[in-house]
């Protein structure tokens, strides 16, 4: 302290660092404005920010990609499976889980299985669906059980064997020259339909619905009866119709032409081949003198030959 009584900077003891504290010096963490607008903040980097822009972008575009792939699966998904809207329906893309769902049902019919059917001998048709087994064995549970068939199946001696133990053990068989729907209706409860949806492959047309709603298997019930009534038993079919000028697959043929079919998707319709429906035929002008098949379906329009089974 000097002899005036004022303060100098020799009177502070120097700092740590050997240094003398500066009296203009701006206090720690204060930044004064002249320092500010000397030292302006620096600007991004354009290339970080392109990067991080560029980045934003593709996630942008790989999360509509993802979906629009998960809106074209979904599209995919009840196209391919022909959802319904109801939930007393479901669907069934192939035979083979169709016939599962069938015998599942089937096999524990208590009151009545009603099947219409083509034949059972053909694998690719929808009647393999109704196993023989689970037929015979609700037939001999009590079951009332009524197989409905076509003409064709009489041309299967495996089919004549299967009707012929139905009918040992209780249930009924009966032949239709009508065409109808296949079908088979359990218990009043359940019935299993082909699928007569427009599809592209051969696999899906073979699939087939559940259904459950009781309008519905009701209706189908009302339609498989009305055709019963009209059916002819299996058991009279055996009578011999010596008389007649048509045998049973020239009658068939017939109708199938009478109903509209070309001649070339006759054999198709019928379960026959080309090479049988063609010589049926023949065999049947030449019974006639040399008719034309015109002439034979004149004469086919007004035969009482047509309501023969």
């Amino acid at each position: 302290m000097g002899e005036s009584g004022s303060t100098t900077a020799e009177d502070f003891p120097p700092s740590e660092e050997g240094e003398q504290i500066d009296e203009a010096a701006p206090s720690p963490g204060v930044q004064h404005d002249e320092d500010a607008a000397a030292s302006p903040a620096s600007a991004p980097d354009p290339a970080i920010a392109r990067r991080l822009r560029a980045d934003a972008e593709a996630d942008l575009i790989a999360a509509a990609e993802r979906l629009a792939h998960i809106s074209v699966t979904d599209a995919l998904a009840v196209a391919a499976h022909h959802v319904c809207s109801s939930p007393r329906a479901a669907f069934f893309p192939t035979l083979n889980a169709t016939v599962a769902r069938t015998r599942e049902l089937t096999k524990y019919a208590e009151t009545e299985l009603f099947i219409a059917q083509r034949g059972t001998v053909d694998i690719s048709g929808f009647g393999v669906a109704a196993d023989p087994l689970n037929a015979l064995g609700a037939s001999e549970r009590g079951t009332v059980v009524r197989s409905l068939y076509s003409p064709a199946a009489r041309d299967h001696s495996a089919e004549q064997d299967h009707v012929a133990s139905l009918i040992a053990h209780g249930a009924e068989a009966r032949i239709t020259v009508a065409r109808f729907p296949q079908m088979v209706l359990i218990d009043r409860s359940h019935l299993i339909i082909d699928n007569h949806a427009s599809v592209d492959t051969d696999e899906m047309s073979q699939g087939g619905w559940h259904i459950t709603d009781l309008s519905a298997v009701s209706w189908a019930r009302e339609v498989f009866l009305m055709l019963w009534d009209t059916a002819t038993r299996w058991q009279d079919m055996e009578a011999a119709h010596e008389d007649l000028m048509t045998n049973e697959r020239q009658r068939r043929i017939l109708r199938e032409l009478e109903a509209g079919s070309p001649q070339n998707e006759v054999a198709p319709r019928t379960g026959l081949a080309k090479r049988t429906v063609e010589r049926e035929l023949l065999m049947l002008r030449q019974k006639f003198g040399g008719w034309t098949i015109y002439q034979v379906m004149a004469w086919w329009g007004r035969s009482t030959e047509r309501t023969v089974v």
